[in-house]
């Protein structure tokens, strides 16, 4: 679940998207009686990924950017990116 956070679209409602991470968090601590910490990681990783993003690439790249794919961007790239976020 953590995957489909990190290869979210990147052109979407940045609150739309938070809510619904915390909704997946939520739903998995629920699953995993786990006291709300799937909630707060998948809100976390959404909330410092645009930051990420701005960090790594630049303007006219992230605006170019749809999705969050090796095909996309190329595979070091991406590595470093999931690395980062998963820290």
């Amino acid at each position: 679940y953590v995957g489909l956070l990190l290869l979210w679209p990147v052109q979407h409602n940045r609150a739309l998207v938070m809510i619904l991470a915390f909704a997946l968090g939520l739903f998995m601590d629920m699953y995993f009686d786990s006291y709300g910490i799937h909630a707060f990681s998948c809100t976390a990783i959404l909330f410092i990924r645009e930051p990420m993003l701005r960090s790594m690439f630049s303007e006219t790249d992230r605006n170019n950017l749809t999705l969050m794919s090796t095909g996309e961007i190329d595979f070091n790239t991406f590595l470093v990116y999931s690395l980062f976020m998963l820290l």
